[in-house]
């Protein structure tokens, strides 16, 4: 049977209907433009900051940015951005990402939010008044 590549679009006879492509190595290079645009298609940009940037901004709040934890929060979180494991390995990675954040950022004394700030002081208007 005479069928069409379906990587290059060269004719050839295939033994087997189910055969796609006329050798190996078209089979392979199709593959990897495959995988190529699967990879471009998922890394896409996500609107807003990427997870090193807002682990960043998160630690510098703390101003903890520099210390071990820290560095290794900003490290995952790198690793996260780049995308290149797994889902179950970004997963794990997530995890621990999240972990060693709240490490680093134990004890540490964050910005207060206004809208916070303004409930705080209703809550003391309010039980001045009861």
């Amino acid at each position: 049977m005479i069928v069409e590549c379906a990587g290059c679009g060269k004719e050839f006879k295939a033994e087997r209907r189910s055969r796609k492509y006329h050798s190996d190595a078209c089979r392979k290079a199709a593959s990897r433009k495959k995988a190529d645009a699967h990879e471009a298609s998922t890394s896409a940009e996500l609107p807003g900051p990427t997870i090193t940037q807002a682990t960043y901004d998160s630690l510098v709040e703390c101003k903890r940015e520099t210390t071990p934890l820290g560095r290794v929060a900003l490290s995952l979180a790198l690793r996260l951005d780049k995308g290149v494991d797994s889902g179950s390995a970004m997963a794990a990675l997530a995890k621990e990402l999240r972990a060693a954040l709240q490490a680093a950022t134990v004890n540490a004394a964050k910005k207060s939010d206004p809208i916070d700030e303004l409930e705080k002081q209703r809550q003391k208007r309010r039980s001045r008044g009861a």
